[in-house]
């Protein structure tokens, strides 16, 4: 890892100290016993030491690393055994987010997501996992101004502690859209 830029060793030494320190055998068990409180503690640890807009452009209130960073990370966090919602709540809406065209609404969540406002968590099924141009099979269909969605999504990591979900849906026209959907809306089981 001496090719890391100075900030990013910086990042890494910080992320070892908190992993020695924090993930014990006993954590582990805490963890085991009441895993959504401790979801949340870690999330905003992550938040409070900048992880939440790691990767996010600078324009949208991140630090814009680059995904050499994200991987160094990513690596200490697995090396640790750290039990994390980072990547599905903050690594994969975000790629996600950044792989559309900029529009206010993809602006303002990633804005969000890098200042750990919200929980986001990408709703796929089978088909989707690991690719998300791959066919989505839930259904959107116009209701009013904005979209009905229907159908199951079977892959929701950290459901337990997400405030939106994004869902990639088909509409009637054969376009695939990305749906926001706050996790309180009527209709979600």
């Amino acid at each position: 890892m001496s090719d890391l830029s100075y900030e990013t060793s910086l990042m890494i030494d910080s992320a070892k100290r908190l992993f020695d320190k924090e993930f014990d055998i006993s954590f582990i068990r805490a963890f085991a016993e009441d895993p959504t409180s401790h979801k949340c503690d870690l999330f905003n640890e992550f938040v409070k030491l900048g992880w939440s807009g790691l990767s996010i452009p600078e324009e949208h209130g991140g630090f814009g690393y680059d995904h050499q960073a994200l991987c160094a990370l990513l690596r200490e966090m697995g090396h640790a055994a750290a039990p994390s919602l980072y990547f599905s709540t903050i690594v994969v809406p975000s790629l996600v987010l950044r792989s559309l065209d900029s529009n206010c609404a993809r602006d303002l969540l990633l804005e969000s997501i890098a200042k750990g406002q919200i929980t986001v968590i990408v709703a796929t099924d089978s088909s989707t996992i690991g690719a998300f141009s791959a066919p989505a099979t839930m259904k959107a269909e116009p209701y009013g101004d904005q979209y009905r969605i229907s159908g199951t999504a079977n892959y929701l990591s950290d459901l337990d502690i997400a405030s939106l979900l994004l869902v990639p849906a088909v509409s009637k026209s054969g376009d695939v859209i990305l749906a926001t959907v706050n996790i309180d809306s009527d209709g979600i089981e």
